[in-house]
């Protein structure tokens, strides 16, 4: 017969009957969201039945059923130099400090961080950071005048699309503003993030 407890699914096999926990994919995220309000607040359960407002998301790398006690939760975040079971797309609750890690994205297939280097033109660069190395998402035009915290975001080429990822994630907003250079249309970011904006270059970009 059919279980009907919700939160929970009945997995059979032939010699046991296991439970596990529901979980919920970005697909099925997606198709939830369909048809809601594009300015709909978004929420996170939080104690005694209340809801906190959420602060930023972030892709994470979990170590799956880490969590020793009820209120660690059910899996923990992957030490540096841990392998991660999996990665997972997390809504993280608001608090008084968001600019303690640096933020990560999915791009095509991969996780990265985003990480800052100099230009030598003294300029921040926009980087993603793996275990392989970084690559700049950002333009040095020193011939370009911007604010401290505006880039010119390299939403061409390989990274044709990237501009609508940072975005959407709050990372940087787009002014609207744009640089010709050669065929392309180079867009002016602001960047809100405040790691990033708070972080001092690791090394110099090319």
């Amino acid at each position: 017969m059919p279980d009907d407890r919700k939160g929970f699914k009945v997995v059979h096999t032939r010699t046991e009957k296991k439970e596990e926990p529901i979980k919920i994919t970005v697909r099925e995220l997606m198709a939830n969201l369909q048809g809601l309000p594009p300015d709909m607040r978004v929420v996170i359960s939080g104690p005694d039945g209340a809801f906190n407002d959420i602060g930023t998301t972030d892709v994470v790398p979990l170590k799956l059923g880490e969590g020793k006690k009820w209120y660690e939760g059910s899996h923990t975040r992957t030490k540096t130099g841990q392998d991660p079971d999996e990665y997972a797309y997390a809504l993280i609750e608001r608090s008084g400090d968001d600019s303690e890690k640096p933020r990560r994205l999915w791009w095509k297939g991969y996780c990265y961080e985003i990480g800052r280097r100099k230009y030598r033109s003294g300029r921040t660069a926009i980087v993603l950071e793996d275990e392989e190395g970084d690559a700049s998402i950002s333009v040095n035009l020193p011939e370009i005048e911007l604010a401290e915290d505006e880039h010119l975001l390299r939403n061409y080429s390989e990274f044709e699309g990237i501009l609508n990822l940072l975005t959407s994630i709050g990372f940087c907003e787009d002014t609207g503003r744009r640089v010709a250079s050669g065929f392309a249309q180079i867009p002016i970011v602001r960047v809100l993030d405040p790691y990033f904006n708070h972080t001092q270059e690791a090394s110099d970009a090319e």
